[in-house]
This record gives C-alpha cells, structure tokens and sequence, in this order.
C-alpha cells in the first residue's frame, strides 16, 4: 500500500500515538519509516542588530540539542529507534510537505487536535501539511487536556 511514510511530531506527549500510528503503517506495509520533527528558526529583530541576536538567540545545535531528550524519549515510548528520527530547521507546514517530496514520502501522518472549527480542529499546521503535500495524510485524532 505505501512504500515510504513521513511521521511528522512536535515535541508535546501526543506525538508518541502519532509515531505509533505511522510505526504501524508501515509495518503492515512493509514500508520505510522516517520520523521528522521541525524546528522554527528564531525570530531576530533587526532593530537591535545582529550583535544582539548573536548574544540571545540558541544556534541551531543548541535549539536541537534541547528537544533531542524528549523526542529520543517519545521514540523509545513508540518502540521506534531514535536513529529514525530527524530535527530539521524550518517553518514545519512548509518542510514537512518538501520534505515528503525530496523523500518521495507516499503518507504523511500528522496529529490532529479535538479543538472547534476546521483549522482548530486539525491545527495550522496539520491544516497546511493536508492542503499543500502532494501525497497522502493521515491526521491522527490526538486530545488536548481542557
């Protein structure tokens, strides 16, 4: 059924049912399996100059190197090795979906949230990822603590 799946999670505790979801996909699809997570590129506000943003803002090591322990933690929590998971820089909406591409990803799975109304309900950017890839996404129902 598919050949390459494309888990994409953030960093809150739902992601490990996400990663769940796509592990089982692909097994029964004997597919290959690649868990990615984006992270934003901070914001640096020119007004105070590049001198400032240099000494405030993580580099990009460091900003991977803060989420590394929990994602590993939510990979070994899936059953799914850490060597399959990927921190990327990037707007996520945007490179989950070139990402797919480049990989020639077949699904996309996501999470979804149980908010109101279509763009709460699927988040913006699971709403972006399942407008703009050109294959397959599954949203995964994940539920928010109200």
């Amino acid at each position: 059924m598919y050949n390459s799946i494309l888990v994409a999670i953030d960093a809150s505790q739902e992601s490990v049912n996400i990663i769940r979801k796509g592990k089982a996909l692909a097994e029964a699809s004997s597919a290959s399996l690649k868990v990615v997570h984006f992270v934003e590129q901070p914001y640096i506000n020119y007004a105070y100059g590049e001198l400032v943003a240099q000494q405030y803002l993580p580099s990009t090591e460091e900003v991977k190197a803060q989420v590394m322990p929990a994602l590993s933690a939510q990979m070994e929590a899936a059953g799914v090795p850490v060597s399959q998971l990927h921190i990327e820089i990037g707007i996520p909406s945007e490179a989950v979906c070139a990402l797919a591409l480049e990989e020639s990803a077949d699904l996309i799975v996501v999470g979804s949230h149980g908010r109101h109304g279509l763009r709460l309900l699927l988040g913006s950017t699971a709403n972006s990822i399942l407008h703009h890839a050109r294959c397959d996404v599954l949203a995964v129902r994940v539920f928010d603590e109200d």
